[in-house]
């Protein structure tokens, strides 16, 4: 017998830099990117689908990764949708939520601030994983699917796992 997924089950705990994830959160799961580990053992998520209870634009949290998730690994590919904002030094959007800043070597997202914490907004490369501004000549992306595995949108029948449209 062959089984097969395009997840795996592990520990929230071993879930690294850069993965896509979905972990139980408040009343249902969360779609997020493990965006940080701390020392302390807490990890900062990047949570882009949480229960309705929530934000539902992107928004950044720092959790204890307690319990097991669904792992979707590091391999995921994220589809950007040019629209009609899609321009060049168009700042309009430097500070909306969700919405996708590219230039030539970064790729920057923002998440809002986490809900009923104290906490500044977070632009986050999804390049090379780490926080950055995005730049003045930053072109806005605000239209985006993730799809768990690279390569599957080459795949007319694939779904994507989420789709991200921020109205302008």
């Amino acid at each position: 017998m062959i089984i097969s997924a395009d997840f795996e089950v592990k520990s929230l705990e071993a879930a690294e830099k850069g993965e896509l994830v979905s972990f139980p959160f408040g009343n249902g799961d969360a779609l997020a990117i493990v965006l940080a580990r701390f020392e302390s053992g807490t990890a900062g998520y990047g949570i882009l689908r949480a229960p309705s209870e929530f934000p539902q634009a992107p928004f950044h949290i720092k959790l204890e990764p307690d319990g097991h998730c669904l792992s979707f690994g590091l391999d995921w590919e994220i589809k950007l949708i040019r629209g009609p904002q899609t321009y060049n030094r168009n700042r309009d959007f430097h500070e909306r939520p969700g919405a996708i800043h590219i230039t030539e070597d970064a790729a920057i997202m923002t998440f809002d601030r986490p809900p009923k914490i104290s906490a500044e907004r977070l632009h986050f490369d999804l390049k090379t994983l780490r926080a950055r501004s995005p730049q003045n000549h930053a072109v806005p992306v605000l239209n985006w699917k993730i799809w768990r595995r690279t390569g599957m949108t080459l795949n007319p029948m694939a779904q994507p796992i989420f789709s991200f449209s921020l109205a302008a």
